[in-house]
């Protein structure tokens, strides 16, 4: 029998310690899987009185590319077709992503969606749509009492 209460954190400590000293594996995400749907990198960002939202899409071509704009938000969905090929000596991993991909961005304003345009060049869908002035959008109301 122990005449020294152990330490409530000497446990904790060492399980972290055992935690962060064991090698990390690859395990894959679902956005990396064959046949699952993922969603690609965007940025969105005003430039004068349009939003401009510009999405990733490595070897996707424009016929792949399906673009919908609503007065909220701009959705954008496609599909990366795998290729196929022999297989070959010395091939033994793949983190290209296949599949169908799909990706809603909201809109912090009411945008126009009779004035977007998109534009694909290099990999990269560049999508504009101008804003909505918010002029008569409701109106203040004046409490009687």
């Amino acid at each position: 029998m122990s005449l020294i209460r152990p330490d409530p954190f000497e446990q904790w400590f060492r399980e972290m310690r055992q935690f962060f000293e064991r090698p990390f594996t690859l395990v894959p995400l679902p956005f990396m899987r064959e046949g699952r749907e993922f969603a690609p990198a965007v940025e969105v960002y005003e430039q004068g009185e349009e939003i401009v939202v510009r999405a990733e899409l490595p070897g996707v071509s424009k016929d792949q590319v399906e673009v919908r704009v609503n007065p909220d938000s701009v959705e954008i969905r496609g599909e990366v077709r795998q290729e196929v090929t022999r297989e070959q000596a010395g091939y033994y991993v793949s983190e290209r992503r296949y599949g169908n991909f799909h990706r809603v961005v909201p809109f912090h304003v009411p945008v126009d969606p009779d004035s977007a345009t998109a534009r694909f060049h290099e990999g990269l869908l560049t999508v504009r749509v101008r804003k909505v002035k918010d002029e008569g959008r409701g109106r203040r109301v004046p409490i009687e009492g």
